[in-house]
């Protein structure tokens, strides 16, 4: 079976994820829910629909490795610095722009460009503090250029010490990282290196589950998974919740698998998704739900429904006028499969 075949559900998973996104960021758009209500959708749509992403692209790591696939350190850092860094640099200074304009006319009420030093600016361009999202870019690419280091220890590793490894690294970290890594933190934004250190530890069990599922049948990791979820219950577990649901979905994803036009293109389109659903459109998506809709529930669903269906039809509109391998980083030679 041909890679495009085996690897068609990561879309599906990466449709899902790209949805659970732009849910998140039309919450702050929203009207505000109950709060029994919004821990709920928080829980669904914000737990794990940033580390599917780190993961998937792990798991794509184990696959090229055990494939045998290495094109060379340099040549995939300059394809990952086109395909991730070029619409990070391209957006956030269009994001840029358009609030400058708007703090100009006093349509905003928070200044962080106008009677800010270059210092600051710069600080905020890098931690997004203009556009919240875009700081998994960079992160991404971090995570990418220490690819080789990773695949040594969990691609090269028997499968138990390179288990015993992710553990001796995700443990600590969730133990030490707010003490360590609260110097880097940027007020208002989103520091890259510190998400790109917390994003690693799905990147590697990407990898991990990959190697794993030629030894065990991978449908019997939802049985210690739906024990979490039970015991998530009963007990505090939220970062064993967190690895339950991030590995419950890809078994549920993977051995469900479906077809679908329009789910397999949203799931190899979502870095034009990810790129343009936030602030602008989901802003004016939400100014036009507001005065339709009343209900804070049906005001965040609203918001998130129509504001995906408007980003698709830009970003095909995007790449009918063949602009997609520019703004969005899109090689034309690129198997679709990959991040």
């Amino acid at each position: 079976m041909a890679n495009q075949d085996r690897f068609a559900f990561l879309d599906n998973m990466k449709a899902i994820a790209i949805v659970m996104v732009v849910a998140i960021h039309a919450i702050g758009y929203s009207m505000e829910m109950p709060e029994a209500i919004k821990a709920a959708v928080l829980a669904v749509v914000a737990t794990i629909a940033v580390p599917v992403f780190f993961f998937i692209d792990g798991y794509l790591l184990g696959a090229a490795y055990a494939a045998q696939k290495n094109p060379g350190y340099w040549v995939s850092l300059k394809k990952s610095a086109y395909r991730l860094l070029l619409p990070w640099l391209i957006f956030s200074i269009l994001y840029f722009l358009l609030r400058f304009v708007f703090e100009y006319f006093n349509m905003l009420n928070d200044k962080h460009i106008i009677g800010k030093d270059i210092t600051y600016i710069l600080s905020a361009l890098y931690g997004s503090v203009y556009v919240g999202q875009m700081y998994f870019l960079v992160s991404l690419f971090l995570i990418r250029m220490i690819s080789p280091l990773v695949s040594t220890i969990f691609n090269q590793l028997p499968l138990l010490p390179a288990f015993a490894a992710a553990i001796l690294f995700i443990i600590p970290y969730n133990y030490v990282n707010d003490d360590i890594f609260k110097y880097l933190y940027i007020k208002g934004g989103q520091e890259p290196l510190t998400h790109a250190i917390w994003g690693l530890q799905f990147y590697i069990v990407g990898v991990l589950l990959f190697r794993l599922q030629s030894v065990i049948n991978i449908p019997w990791l939802a049985l210690p998974c739906l024990a979490v979820f039970i015991a998530h219950l009963f007990f505090n577990t939220a970062e064993l919740f967190q690895w339950a649901y991030l590995i419950l979905f890809f078994v549920a994803v993977q051995f469900f698998a479906f077809e679908s036009k329009m789910v397999s293109y949203v799931g190899r389109n979502t870095m034009g998704i990810f790129l343009l659903h936030s602030p602008l459109v989901l802003k004016m998506v939400a100014v036009v739900i507001s005065i339709m809709v009343s209900n804070a529930l049906a005001i965040f669903i609203a918001n998130t429904i129509v504001t995906l269906i408007v980003t698709i039809a830009m970003v095909y509109a995007v790449q009918k006028l063949g602009l997609a391998q520019y703004l969005f980083g899109e090689l034309k030679a690129e198997k679709r499969i990959s991040a």
